[in-house]
């Protein structure tokens, strides 16, 4: 009784922000978001369908919280979530919002913040204000990615035997530490991971050195165990010198939250409402922090299992499913489990294309599937074009006549286009192809900016000029140089 309802929140938001100066648009939330922001404070998990305005309904959920409960002040919110652009973005965002409603309701400081960070960057927090419950130093070192390959680096070209006849020193780096974030994501000790690997390649000789894919198989996964002990001295090494790389981070956080009642009840005080996006992509590791650590707390579980990308590194779709069980104690209520639908980006004719392609994860998934989406009242009708080529080129040559004929209706270049290819080798000859004829691109992700000519050159005089058997980077130099081999 005398509770904001969200759509009061939504309008002093609204209204404070054009006296403010500011555009603001007139949005009404839907009764899904609506049920979404008003919901109780106990775990709630929310699975979103893709441009269904998550983040928005977040942010209008911490005001709701905020504007109607006096014990979770602005700074007791914690979002969290995978990059550091995300984190920003969803910080500010919460910032700016619980500012514009602090001037209108008061009763709390308009300038406190709600705290926004990376799932590693929380970790890293935890360590660093309870290491010592552990006995770990809190004044530990960080070790890069580049400390990690050089320390591993040195470790694999002192060991004592061959590994692998057909590993080189620099593949064997890249495979070991690559394992070892396998390990620590899944939460495996060294021994453990050697048990695990051990019983896969029982199974594996089940089906007969006849099966060239389980030989196949086989030997890849000799290679992994060849690679735990020189892992298993890498993190003694790491010990000795008294530094930390990412994965320990979480593995010693998930520690101190497991054996430090007094941690536990102090972060728990400190963060009174949570926000875990994108909670599909969390890890085995992740998972096992956060259900110690906020386990029925008000924590708001956003994610959609379509749009789980992480499995390498031992996310899963079904890390939703296991949400309620794992964060709740007893039966969750059907409420607890909500939907927003409502696809804010996308018109009529792609979102029947979308929810077609997306039926067989939908059947598969159990109490967490993705829902059915729906075109907004703004959406048009649409259009979807589905193109067969014969072969690559002519394949190269529809994608570029679209995005040619796309620029044409569009003289003021507005719009901004994004071609989405399967690996990453299918971006230069697209870059190519689309520069040819006069239009500009951008290739998105360090590996893109790695493949172009000039910085792959740069970068294999950089090679050779440190080690002067990189073979490859030399051949690469030679052949731009037009210089024979012999």
């Amino acid at each position: 009784i005398g509770m904001l309802s969200a759509l009061e929140v939504q309008r002093v938001i609204t209204e404070e922000a054009r006296a403010a100066g500011e555009k603001a648009k007139d949005v009404t939330p839907t009764d899904e978001q609506v049920r979404i922001i008003e919901s109780p404070l106990r775990p709630l998990l929310v699975v979103a369908g893709a441009g269904s305005g998550k983040t928005e309904t977040m942010a209008m959920r911490v005001l709701w919280i905020v504007g109607n409960h006096e014990d979770v002040p602005p700074a007791s919110v914690l979002g969290l979530t995978f990059t550091k652009k995300a984190a920003g973005e969803l910080g500010a965002r919460l910032s700016s919002r619980v500012r514009l409603l602090g001037k209108r309701l008061g009763g709390f400081d308009p300038n406190e913040e709600p705290v926004a960070l990376t799932y590693n960057a929380f970790a890293q927090r935890i360590v660093a204000e309870h290491g010592l419950r552990i006995g770990c130093d809190p004044d530990f070192r960080m070790l890069g990615q580049a400390g990690a390959v050089q320390l591993m680096t040195d470790i694999l070209s002192k060991w004592p035997r061959a590994l692998d006849p057909d590993l080189s020193i620099s593949s064997g780096v890249r495979a070991a530490l690559h394992l070892a974030g396998q390990l620590s994501e899944h939460g495996l000790s060294v021994d453990a991971g050697r048990r695990a690997l051990a019983e896969f390649d029982a199974e594996l000789a089940e089906a007969g050195e006849s099966n060239p894919d389980a030989r196949s198989a086989r030997r890849a996964n000799a290679r992994r165990i060849a690679l735990l002990d020189p892992i298993a001295a890498f993190e003694a090494r790491k010990r000795d010198e008294g530094v930390l790389d990412f994965p320990d981070q979480l593995a010693l956080a998930t520690r101190i939250v497991t054996e430090s009642p007094e941690a536990v009840a102090q972060i728990r005080a400190e963060h009174r409402c949570v926000l875990l996006d994108e909670f599909q992509d969390t890890s085995v590791i992740q998972m096992r922090l956060l259900s110690a650590l906020f386990h029925d707390h008000p924590v708001t579980a956003v994610g959609d299992p379509n749009q789980a990308i992480y499995g390498w590194r031992g996310a899963s779709a079904s890390s939703l499913e296991n949400f309620l069980p794992l964060f709740q104690s007893g039966e969750a209520a059907s409420e607890q489990t909500l939907g927003l639908s409502t696809a804010w980006r996308n018109d009529r004719r792609i979102l029947v294309a979308a929810n077609a392609v997306a039926k067989p994860l939908r059947e598969a998934a159990r109490a967490a599937a993705s829902p059915v989406l729906v075109e907004s009242p703004a959406a048009s009708e649409g259009e979807v074009r589905i193109a067969f080529a014969k072969n690559r080129a002519e394949e190269i040559r529809a994608v570029v006549d679209r995005v040619a004929e796309l620029r044409e209706k569009d003289p003021a270049h507005r719009r901004s286009i994004a071609i989405l290819t399967r690996k990453r080798k299918h971006f230069l000859p697209l870059d190519r192809a689309l520069r040819e004829r006069g239009l500009p691109t951008q290739i998105v992700g360090f590996g893109g900016l790695l493949d172009q000519p000039a910085v792959a050159d740069l970068r294999a005089a950089l090679e050779i000029a440190h080690d002067v058997a990189a073979s490859p980077a030399l051949a690469r130099l030679l052949v731009r140089a037009d210089i024979g081999a012999a």
